[in-house]
This record gives C-alpha cells, sequence and structure tokens, in this order.
C-alpha cells in the first residue's frame, strides 16, 4: 500500500460485492504526522495488485492504530487509537462515515474515551482485534485501563458500547467486567487484561477473549479467559468467565475468537514458550455448550512446527469453517483451514502464501552505505473473507538493516546496530485452497 511511504498497523474489510476496504497509518514519527488512511479498491480483488486501481482519503491524526470494520449496508466505521499531545493518556477515537467515503468531509470522529494502559508493552507487534460491530452495525470495543490518575481510580477490562447516535459521546457506556475489591474508600486488589478480542453473537451478545491478571481474592489463575455477556452488559456482575487456555511465558502469544451461526465460540490462540514442548506452537479451541465452564472447551494442536502462529487471525466462511493467517519464525505469511472435524489435527490443511524473500525480491530497499544487509520483519496480519470465502490478508514488514558504527574515541571499536529502514503494508489475495 502506498510503496512510496511508510504505511503500518492495516486492518482489512470485504463487502459483499467484493470490494477491499483497509484502513492504515502513516509509520513515521508523531512529530511528522502518523494519520489514519482510508483507502478502498473495487472488485475484483485480482486487479488490486494496480495502485492505480485504489483510492484513498487521509483522516488525520495522529494515531498509533486503526481498526475498521463495514455495516452490514458495507458502511465503513473506524476505532482511531492514538497518543494525547499533552498528557500521558491514549485516546480512542470513533469515526463514521455513510456516503462519499473517500472524501475527508464525509468522515465524522468522536473522542469515546481516554486510556492509561501500562500493561499492552508489546502491542507494537501485535494486531489490534478490540473492535467490531454488533450484527446491526453498532459499535462496540473493549480496553484495558490502568488510571490510577483519575478519582476513582479506574482499573480493568472494560467494554464500550454504542446503540445511536454514536458521534455524540455522550450516547456511549463504558462497563467494567473485571473484578476488583474495594473498601469503603480504596481499592484493594484489581484485574487486568490484554491483547482482548471482540466479536459477536448472531443476536448482538459480546464475546471477548483475553489474557487475565486475575486478582488474588478471586482465587482465580491468569491465562487465556473467554468471557460472555447475555443480557445487561452495563452491569459487569452479567458479564460471565472461564479460563480456556495457558498464554505461555513469552513476549508475543496471541488469540483471537469468532462464533459461527449457531452461536459456538471457537478461539484460535498462539501459546508462547514453555518448559515443555507444547510451547511456541498453534491451538484451535472450541466449545458446544455451557461454554462459560472451563470444561466444556477442548483444545487441539494443529502440529505445526514451532514458531508457527504469531499474530493469528481467525475467521469463519459462510459454513462456519475456521480459516488462519499467521505468520511463522521464519516471517512467511501462512495460511491454515479446515472444512470437518476440526478438532482432530490430521483433518486442517496447511499452506505458505506470501515468503519473506518474495517480499525482498519484489521490494528491494536501499540500505545506507553503511549497512551491509538486511531483512524483513513481518507481524500482524488481518484476514478478511469475500462472500465466496476467499481469503485477503494484509500485514506489516519492517525492514531492518544490520549497520556498522566505529566509536570515533576508539577506532578499534567497531559494532553493528539494526536500525529499521522501512515499513510497510503488504496485501495478499488469493482463492480459497
Amino acid at each position: 500500500m502506498e510503496p512510496q511511504l511508510k504505511t503500518g498497523s492495516p486492518d482489512i474489510a470485504v463487502d459483499s460485492a467484493g470490494g477491499l476496504h483497509v484502513a492504515y497509518r502513516y509509520h513515521v514519527p508523531v512529530a511528522e504526522g502518523p494519520d489514519a488512511i482510508y483507502a478502498y479498491c473495487p472488485p475484483p480483488a485480482s486487479q488490486c495488485s494496480d495502485q492505480s486501481r485504489w483510492q484513498r482519503v487521509n483522516l488525520g491524526g495522529p494515531v498509533d492504530s486503526v481498526q475498521l470494520a463495514l455495516t452490514p449496508a458495507g458502511k465503513p466505521r473506524i476505532l482511531a487509537i492514538g497518543p494525547d499531545d499533552e498528557t500521558l493518556y491514549t485516546l480512542y477515537w470513533y469515526g463514521e462515515c455513510d456516503a462519499q467515503c473517500l472524501s475527508a468531509d464525509s468522515w465524522q470522529f468522536v473522542h469515546v474515551t481516554s486510556v492509561y494502559d501500562t500493561i499492552d508493552l508489546t502491542g507494537y507487534y501485535l494486531p489490534e482485534r478490540s473492535f467490531a460491530l454488533d450484527p446491526q452495525g453498532r459499535p462496540r470495543f473493549v480496553f484495558n485501563n490502568t488510571d490510577y490518575l483519575t478519582e476513582p481510580d479506574l482499573y480493568g477490562g472494560y467494554y464500550a458500547a454504542c446503540d445511536s447516535g454514536c458521534l455524540d459521546a455522550g450516547n456511549w457506556s463504558v462497563t467494567r467486567f473485571t473484578h476488583q475489591l474495594m473498601d469503603d474508600i480504596y481499592l484493594l486488589d484489581h484485574e487486568a487484561i490484554s491483547s482482548p478480542s471482540l466479536t459477536f453473537t448472531t443476536d448482538g451478545r459480546p464475546r471477548v477473549v483475553a489474557h487475565l491478571f486475575a486478582a488474588e481474592f478471586t482465587g482465580d489463575e491468569n491465562g487465556v479467559y473467554y468471557f460472555a455477556c447475555d443480557a445487561g452488559c452495563e452491569d459487569d456482575a452479567n458479564w460471565k468467565r472461564a479460563w480456556v487456555f495457558e498464554r505461555g511465558g513469552g513476549p508475543y502469544p496471541f488469540w483471537d475468537i469468532a462464533v459461527d451461526k449457531q452461536n459456538r465460540p471457537r478461539i484460535a490462540v498462539y501459546k508462547e514458550g514453555t518448559l515443555d514442548d507444547t510451547g511456541r506452537r498453534l491451538y484451535y479451541l472450541s466449545c458446544d455448550a455451557q461454554c462459560e465452564s472451563s470444561g466444556s472447551w477442548s483444545a487441539v494442536n494443529l502440529g505445526l512446527p514451532q514458531q508457527y502462529g504469531d499474530g493469528v487471525d481467525l475467521e469463519l466462511d459462510a459454513q462456519g469453517r475456521p480459516r488462519m493467517a499467521y505468520m511463522d519464525g521464519s516471517d512467511n505469511l501462512r495460511y491454515s483451514w479446515c472444512d470437518a472435524g476440526c478438532t482432530a489435527a490430521e483433518n486442517w490443511q496447511h499452506g505458505v502464501v506470501d515468503l519473506s524473500s518474495d517480499l525482498e525480491a519484489e521490494y528491494p530497499v536501499a540500505r545506507p552505505v553503511t549497512c551491509d544487509a538486511g531483512l524483513w520483519d513481518t507481524y500482524a496480519p488481518a484476514l478478511a473473507l469475500d462472500a465466496q470465502g476467499n481469503p485477503r490478508i494484509v500485514y506489516d514488514g519492517s525492514y531492518k538493516a544490520r549497520c556498522q558504527y566505529v566509536d570515533p574515541n576508539d577506532p578499534t571499536d567497531v559494532y553493528d546496530r539494526f536500525h529499521e529502514i522501512w515499513h510497510s503494508v503488504r496485501l495478499v489475495a488469493f482463492a480459497q485452497p
């Protein structure tokens, strides 16, 4: 996307006609204007490799990430997350457009909430899946807050929702759905979440998967949790939860959630390192009933090599069949799918979609003269399926070069450092195998 400019943090959606909608940001320092961009390419997707078919609009900034969703009528909605120039807070902006969306004047944004979060320190390399529309096209998102600057303190996982008039911040509700312990005045214990992913049942009930740092007073263990609310979601007492999987001990685990037409949740988990052989592997979790009980969940190791599964994105096709996009340990984009019997690893199929060597060959990057080698570091894939179930994927590519330095005070002190030279969003579209 825009190969002459540094771009990053992409998200993608496909409308009913097969048109591709992509949101991303300019990958530049705050002082240079990391603006949010909305881009559109009309069908067929096979022609979207032609840059001239894309139209785009600058939505302003600064932003750190952009998430995109389409209403049932195909109208784009955006959650833009960015820094506050004057405080330590992160600002959450909701944007919508109903017509002529390639004109900046057609977009309107509202500041929904300000968040102070110290949990997701590795979020730069992880995708954002916290924003979604319910089946009626109404916006919702989830986030973690560790705001001790506000009184009373705002700690925990929160669910933000709006039913109508969503360009008015007063029409949004924000509800904590994790537990806390207070006496008459003070917050004694609290919980936190990281990397939340949000989806909905066919009748609009929210379902979330996230890592939970459980409060000691609950007696629960830390891990990957499934959260569900069936009614009255503005009351934290109506949120139920179940531990579903182990996180692992590294910096970049990830998970994603989808719900089929029978409202059965499915979760993909890339578990980080463990002392045994089960870490740094990709798993598929499923539950058919009573999913607020940990014992109702089953998990299958997909049998892939270690380091296959980074940033996994799970989607279900129209028949409820799971499809996953993810990175492997060599920075290649991979794709896995299953058509039946998906609780057994042998029924899954796997393929490589985009090699890092292809990226190197198709998009050579000029290095400074003091840099002798470089490589593409890829991450954060976002997967969308068209009406026929064909995958469309965007992801981040960061080109890093090894550069040599000499200490001017000691010419014998020669050392190397890696620097990011370029950053780009890459789009891959192909027919379902």
